[in-house]
């Protein structure tokens, strides 16, 4: 009897989990394959061997965003913004819900912009981006 209740309350667990991860991965934002072409490209070109892990800021922790040095590994975070002009809210849900991000070109008013940030592998700096993606247009500047 109590085997079979824990079976049966394994079960439920796991699905349960599977559900959850499965309307996460349904709700986030869509990569455009133009961006992940752009990125991919960007990443063999600048850092040969490196893998590409592109996913929404909220389902990327801090933790390994700050501990990603001597990986081989570009993590990428995804924001959807709304503009405001020269600068967008970002509406992705998580903690940067509400920030503030100045774009580089000049976007409608209203117009959502779906903005990719490459981080620079060589540091633990969450601020250390080397390119990013927005509205379409890879945008790189080795020394910002």
């Amino acid at each position: 009897m109590k085997k079979t209740l824990k079976a049966a309350s394994f079960y439920l667990i796991l699905i349960v989990w599977l559900l959850v991860a499965s309307f996460i991965e349904a709700h986030a934002a869509p990569v455009s394959k133009t961006a992940k072409r752009q990125i991919t490209q960007f990443v063999r070109s600048e850092y040969h061997g490196y893998r590409v892990k592109i996913a929404p800021a909220e389902q990327t922790p801090d933790a390994v965003i700050e501990n990603r040095m001597g990986k081989r590994v570009i993590y990428v975070d995804q924001f959807v913004t709304k503009s405001r002009g020269g600068y967008g809210v970002v509406t992705t849900k998580g903690p940067f819900k509400g920030n503030r991000m100045t774009y580089e070109n000049y976007h409608k008013r209203g117009k959502t912009v779906v903005v990719y940030l490459i981080y620079n592998p060589f540091t633990n700096y969450s601020d250390d981006v080397v390119a990013f993606v927005e509205g379409g247009k890879l945008i790189y500047k080795p020394y910002f």
